[in-house]
C-alpha cells in the first residue's frame, strides 16, 4: 500500500471508482454555490441517483462494465428499482443505501483532499483548489435536478448515461486524469 501511495498519489485500493472523485467534487461545488441545500442530504441524494444511473447502464450495456466493481449501494438501490421507480428520498435517508452518515464519501475523502478536489469544512466539504466548477457542472449536467426529486421513473434515468460511473461519456475524464497523473505517461501528454 505504501508503494502505491508513493507512485500514484491519490489512488488507493479502497476507492474502486474514479468517477466518485469527480462526483464528490461536483457536490462540493454545488454546495458552495447554494446555501439552500442540506449538505449531507444533497450528497446522499446525488450518490443514489449516480448509482441508479450506473446500475441501469450496466444492465443495458454489460460489456462496458465487465471487470468493474458495482456502484456503491448497488444491492439496495437495484432491489428498490424493481417496480420501475427510484425512490430517491427513501434511499437517501439515513442508514438506507449506505450506513455511514456521509454515504460513500469516507473511503475517497483523503485521496480527494490530496488531489485538491475538496477541502474540509462545515458539515461536509468545500471545493478544493483543483475543483473546476464549470467542468464539473458540465460533467454532471442534470444530476442535481434529478437528485432533488423524491421519486424518478427508471426510464427517465436511462437518458442520463453521461452520469454513469463507467465513464464512457464522462466529460471530465481528461481533466481528472491530468489531476491524478500530472506528469506525462508513456509519452502521452496530459489531456486537456
Amino acid at each position: 500500500m505504501r508503494r502505491v501511495e508513493e507512485l500514484l498519489p491519490g489512488v488507493t485500493t479502497v476507492t474502486p471508482h474514479a468517477r466518485y472523485y469527480s462526483l464528490h467534487a461536483y457536490v462540493a461545488t454545488v454546495l458552495s454555490a447554494r446555501d439552500d441545500l442540506a449538505p449531507v442530504d444533497t450528497l446522499r441524494r446525488c450518490e443514489v441517483v449516480f448509482a441508479a444511473v450506473s446500475i441501469l447502464h450496466a444492465r443495458r450495456f454489460p460489456d462496458e462494465h465487465r471487470g468493474m466493481a458495482q456502484a456503491h449501494g448497488q444491492d439496495i438501490i437495484s432491489a428498490s428499482m424493481s417496480d420501475g421507480e427510484l425512490n430517491v428520498a427513501k434511499l437517501a435517508a439515513a442508514r438506507s443505501y449506505a450506513q455511514a452518515k456521509r454515504g460513500f464519501l469516507g473511503p475517497y475523502l483523503a485521496s480527494e483532499r490530496l488531489l485538491g478536489l475538496v477541502t474540509p469544512g462545515g458539515e461536509l466539504l468545500h471545493p478544493g483548489p483543483n475543483a473546476d466548477a464549470r467542468r464539473l457542472e458540465s460533467a454532471f449536467e442534470g444530476l442535481l435536478d434529478l437528485a432533488l426529486k423524491d421519486s424518478i421513473p427508471c426510464d427517465v434515468l436511462e437518458d442520463y448515461s453521461s452520469l454513469c460511473l463507467c465513464g464512457r461519456d464522462a466529460r471530465e475524464r481528461g481533466w481528472l486524469r491530468s489531476l491524478m497523473f500530472p506528469n506525462q505517461l508513456m509519452g502521452e501528454a496530459a489531456p486537456p
